[in-house]
């Protein structure tokens, strides 16, 4: 049989810290929002138990889907490329969303 396991939305946490540039447009109302609540609700510890308890469930194949980022601050996307070849082996394609395209910038640096 084959098993599938499925991660979706990490928002991988810590948040690099941004420039004043970086907060341009709507980006700072994103920044305001995770130093107010979401900072809370992604941290860091549980998408780590999250990583841990798929492994032990020694899936033949891991999907991450969703956002790896959270403001899509270009710092982010090296972490976020690190976190999948580092916690994420079987992953093969970077995810797809509303950040797809830098992401793919990024991931080709």
């Amino acid at each position: 049989m084959f098993v599938l396991a499925h991660l979706s939305d990490p928002h991988l946490a810590p948040l690099p810290r941004p420039r004043v540039a970086d907060l341009a447009g709507k980006r700072v109302l994103g920044w305001l929002h995770w130093r107010r609540t979401r900072h809370k609700i992604h941290r860091a510890e549980q998408v780590e138990a999250l990583v841990r308890d798929l492994k032990a469930q020694a899936p033949d194949h891991t999907a991450v889907a969703g956002d790896l980022v959270n403001i899509a601050l270009a710092a982010e996307f090296p972490q976020a490329r690190a976190w999948l070849q580092t916690h994420v082996p079987r992953s093969s394609r970077p995810p797809r969303g509303r950040a797809a395209a830098d992401f793919d910038r990024a991931w080709q640096r």
